[in-house]
């Protein structure tokens, strides 16, 4: 082989002596690069599902308390027709 004649990878072999990058720590950096992307969804979808949550139980809670006052009321009603049944038949 003479010096000017290239190997058939174009001196790629050598990379990793020479301080280029090498396929695997491209593949690991990808790999880490993934890994943060997918924490970082889940962290925000975590976030969204925790401010979810608390929406619906507020919304629990004012709901109960609608109800409350709906029965209160009914009841009410409901004893003050009995009362006025009850004056118009003595």
């Amino acid at each position: 082989m003479d010096n000017n004649s290239r190997a058939p990878l174009g001196d790629k072999t050598n990379a990793a002596k020479e301080g280029n990058i090498t396929s695997c720590q491209i593949l690991y950096s990808m790999y880490l690069c993934m890994v943060t992307y997918i924490t970082i969804k889940l962290t925000a979808a975590d976030a969204k599902e925790h401010k979810r949550e608390r929406d619906r139980a507020r919304w629990r809670e004012q709901k109960d308390a609608i109800n409350k006052r709906r029965r209160e009321k009914y009841h009410q009603r409901k004893n003050q027709h009995v009362l006025v049944t009850t004056n118009c038949n003595m």
